[in-house]
């Protein structure tokens, strides 16, 4: 997935909540700005991808490089890019 089209995906508002899973069974949550976001999606994502159930369940639809994920518009994700069938 490229930027712009991850960016579209982002929810309205200053903060956006991510998780960050640095080890194995560790899961940290934290808000960022939205600029900030923006940012790091344009500037330093090597991989940006689509995540699976789990993290869509949590609303969290983007990772950057399978360890950050982002807050997503899922209506729109889900519009744009339903759910796979495992």
């Amino acid at each position: 997935m490229t930027p712009k089209q991850a960016i579209e995906l982002l929810p309205e508002g200053k903060y956006i909540h991510t998780y960050i899973n640095p080890a194995v069974n560790l899961l940290m949550g934290n808000e960022y700005s939205r600029e900030a976001i923006i940012q790091k999606l344009e500037n330093s994502a090597d991989d940006i991808q689509i995540t699976g159930k789990m993290a869509r369940s949590m609303k969290h639809g983007i990772a950057i490089d399978g360890k950050f994920y982002i807050e997503t518009n899922m209506e729109l994700l889900d519009q744009k890019y339903p759910e796979l069938e495992e």
